[in-house]
């Protein structure tokens, strides 16, 4: 049993050191000139994924974020609305297309177009068909605002893939 034990050993051994004179080539360009004669010289291919180079396939979800934003905006307004003390019947989001508000009376109307045009720039405001009681309103965000929230989250989702492979945020450079 011991000299059955002592063979796989010695095979085990003989092995692992055929292997690493395998990989020299990898390890090393300097290599004897006799090495080519007994041993090969090429060195191990890495594949592309090794190398770094893999193909992404980057889907950024541009109507989401407009979406995240509304909600972020909509919970903003509903906070000026009571710190203004401009009462309303109904607030909330319509789609990725602005916010439905009515209001209970009438005479909120100025402030409101007073609030909207100083806090709220990326947005029009239009009156709409009164529903029974309140005066209806559409908060509409502008497609410049659209198109620079859909810009912003390609850049995030392409500024996160740069950092996670390693190559972002470049080094900072001192001039002197």
């Amino acid at each position: 049993m011991t000299k059955n034990l002592g063979w796989r050993g010695a095979a085990v051994a003989l092995l692992i050191l055929l292997a690493l004179l395998y990989l020299t080539p990898s390890f090393g360009k300097d290599l004897p000139a006799w090495w080519s004669s007994f041993f090969p010289r090429d060195v191990i291919h890495l594949g592309l994924d090794l190398q770094g180079g893999v193909h992404l396939v980057l889907e950024v979800e541009a109507a989401k974020a407009v979406e995240t934003n509304l909600e972020r905006a909509l919970e903003e307004l509903k906070h000026d609305l009571r710190k203004n003390k401009i009462r309303y019947l109904e607030l909330k989001r319509n789609g990725t297309d602005g916010i439905g508000l009515t209001l209970m009376r009438v005479e909120d109307e100025k402030p409101l177009q007073d609030m909207i045009e100083a806090s709220y720039r990326d947005f029009g405001l239009q009156r709409g068909a009164s529903k029974g009681q309140g005066v209806a309103f559409q908060l509409t965000l502008n497609d410049k605002a659209k198109d620079q929230i859909m810009k912003m989250a390609t850049d995030q989702a392409l500024e996160t893939i740069r950092i996670r492979m390693g190559g972002y945020p470049p080094p900072a450079t001192a001039s002197l």
